[in-house]
């Protein structure tokens, strides 16, 4: 939804191009406090994200075991490391066993994640929080523990059958821990109760009516990519750190001609020229246009 200013010219000021990373930051943070009450923990991952339990059953036994070991814990913090995978493009084809299968971890890692103990922390940042309640710290976990497996490459095969189905992914982090190289990410076992609760949930009339419908190609997620990198991560790591403007969705110059919903409302602002102005939407809906709109 991009904001629209009625009572200030966008060349004097506008907010939409100050938008960090769509607003995730604040995102993050309402859910932190919707769920503070609620929830012993609360993880804050991306959906290319995966986080597989590796000294414990479940998530809760991995995440109770590091923070009752480390009582003044606020959160602990995963690293992520990439890995290169295969997928079929054709949605009809998709085999979990063989996407989980292909995985090959490429030896790099990114920043990380965390899992916060809502008691602790009131809000947060993209990765992690800046301030934690007095006397808590941040636990880093080892990769030889435990990491998240980031979905970071991933080739989309034009024939999904071609895929080995019987491969066992290694868990491989970057790392010259020995005891860990042979280690497998997840057992044949795991691999084929995700196969079968796949094809359990693909096997529902309303499902399969739209598996085939699903798009083969993603136009947008290579602009937007390229955008980020352009405004964002090429200073971030080469340390240009004055050169980075907001980078978000404003910024982005996206493809033409390709279906997509545009975020529409009713605006309204009030100011009277003073030094407050409240800027608000109602009516808000989603409208499909050919081609997205900056």
């Amino acid at each position: 939804l991009r904001i629209t200013l009625l009572t200030i010219p966008e060349v004097h000021f506008n907010p939409n191009v100050n938008v960090e990373f769509r607003n995730q930051a604040a995102a993050q943070t309402d859910c932190l406090l919707q769920y503070k009450e609620s929830a012993n923990y609360i993880s804050f991952v991306d959906l290319d994200d995966v986080l597989i339990p590796r000294i414990g059953n479940s998530y809760l036994e991995e995440f109770a075991h590091l923070f009752h070991s480390m009582p003044n814990v606020a959160y602990i913090h995963y690293f992520k490391e990439n890995v290169r995978l295969k997928a079929a493009r054709n949605p009809t084809q998709f085999s979990l066993r063989g996407m989980l299968g292909s995985i090959q971890f490429s030896q790099v890692s990114e920043t990380g994640k965390m899992v916060a103990d809502p008691r602790y922390v009131n809000c947060t940042w993209i990765h992690f929080p800046t301030i934690v309640a007095e006397g808590m710290e941040r636990y880093t976990v080892p990769t030889r523990t435990n990491a998240i497996t980031h979905l970071k490459h991933m080739r989309l095969e034009p024939n999904g059958t071609a895929i080995d189905l019987g491969n066992v992914p290694a868990y491989q982090p970057k790392t010259v821990d020995e005891l860990v190289s042979n280690a497998p990410l997840l057992s044949r076992q795991a691999i084929d109760e995700l196969q079968a609760d796949f094809e359990r949930m693909t096997s529902k009339p309303e499902v399969a009516q739209i598996l085939p419908n699903l798009p083969r190609s993603f136009p947008y997620l290579k602009a937007i990519a390229q955008c980020f990198e352009d405004t964002f991560y090429k200073f971030h790591y080469s340390g240009r750190i004055k050169e980075i403007t907001c980078p978000g969705p404003d910024r982005c110059v996206l493809p033409r001609g390709y279906p997509c919903y545009n975020a529409m409302a009713d605006f309204h602002s009030f100011g009277n020229n003073t030094q407050i102005n409240l800027h608000f939407a109602t009516n808000s809906t989603f409208v499909e246009e050919d081609g997205c709109r900056p």
